[in-house]
């Protein structure tokens, strides 16, 4: 026999941390509109439940944070996300420092 679960006990509650995701990266986006988690995770080499536990603890790592740096850095670069959306060392620290 199978446990049930229901929607609302499969909702992850998310922090700070997935909201500053969301707005860093808007063209991590599904079908759906929701952010592409596994896209994200995918694009730093990391596995995605890495940045699932990341988002729910609103907790990185030096490494994932320094990814996530890169990826959105790279990304400016190459004109795929404004200048103003950069995401700066300062706005991930709060997050490494828990």
């Amino acid at each position: 026999m199978t446990k049930e679960t229901t929607p609302e006990a499969r909702r992850a509650p998310y922090g700070e941390l997935y909201d500053v995701l969301v707005r860093a990266f808007p063209e991590h986006r599904t079908v759906q509109g929701l952010f592409d988690i596994p896209r994200l995770a995918k694009d730093i080499g990391v596995s995605h439940e890495t940045i699932y536990r990341a988002v729910r603890m609103d907790k990185l790592s030096v490494k994932v944070a320094n990814r996530i740096i890169t990826l959105s850095e790279d990304m400016e670069a190459l004109g795929e996300v404004e200048a103003d959306r950069l995401l700066s060392r300062e706005a991930l620290l709060q997050f490494v420092l828990k």
